[in-house]
């Protein structure tokens, strides 16, 4: 799930399920009452009898404040990628990206929702020109297992970082993806959420690395007893990070000291 991160009025959360469907709700506030959550539309991406999930999305505005359309990306685990108008709620674009689950997808925040970035369990790391729906650009040997995240920089149009089953955070710079600048690892754990500080953009991620637990770059976090799965920092950082673990159901919040 996420929210959209330049709302017009009320707050907008986009939330993927397990059933081919993508849901828009909406958040409102009152001052005489409390919150207001409404479900908006709920948009069948795929049909339910295909048993196909969605497995994560990404608004297109995260930088944009003109008044363009916003698109919605979806990653499916048939290996599709989609396209949603959130204003009309309608799959605008589909298409077969993966030949297995696509784990993550990202627009890249600099290129006006022109460029859409993907992962998935086939290792491959693509770019997408999302006019066309042609592949621009692929890695398939930078990553050695599912690749699980993917974060473009919000601060440096050229970098992007990856999270992956092999263990690794990998560092990218999208002018040629060839090899990654840097490597991060081995963690102990699948790399499957990685989030910038957004005190330190340039520099310094948190990661939810499944049976390694949660870390800051060289920092890690043990209090968890399940498996690390959620994780991103608190409002505009603050040194407080949230995580959630999976079995357990445990949602912690936590602080990292960092010199």
């Amino acid at each position: 799930m996420k929210w959209n991160p330049a709302p017009s009025g009320h707050q907008h959360l986009a939330v993927a399920n397990s059933i081919g469907q993508v849901q828009l709700w909406s958040l409102s506030f009152d001052d005489a009452t409390a919150p207001q959550v409404a479900l908006q539309s709920t948009i069948q991406v795929e049909p339910v009898e295909d048993d196909v999930l969605c497995l994560a999305l990404d608004f297109s505005n995260r930088l944009s404040s003109s008044a363009a359309p916003v698109s919605i990306a979806v990653s499916l685990s048939n290996g599709h990628l989609a396209l949603i108008d959130p204003a009309t709620s309608t799959v605008t674009s589909s298409w077969h990206a993966h030949m297995l689950e696509t784990w993550s997808t990202a627009f890249d925040p600099h290129s006006n929702a022109s460029t859409l970035y993907s992962g998935a369990d086939d290792t491959h790391f693509s770019v997408w020109d999302t006019r066309s729906l042609a592949r621009s650009a692929t890695n398939s040997r930078g990553h050695q297992a599912g690749v699980t995240y993917i974060a473009p920089s919000l601060v440096d149009e050229c970098l992007v970082v990856t999270g992956s089953y092999d263990e690794y955070v990998r560092v990218w710079d999208k002018r040629q993806l060839r090899m990654p600048v840097r490597e991060i690892g081995p963690i102990g754990g699948g790399a499957w959420r990685v989030r910038f500080d957004p005190n330190a953009p340039r520099s310094r991620v948190v990661v939810a690395g499944m049976h390694a637990g949660f870390f800051v770059v060289t920092h890690k976090y043990e209090g968890h007893e399940s498996l690390a799965y959620g994780v991103d920092w608190c409002g505009d950082g603050w040194g407080k990070v949230a995580s959630c673990s999976f079995y357990d159901h445990a949602l912690h919040l936590w602080d990292v000291e960092i010199e």
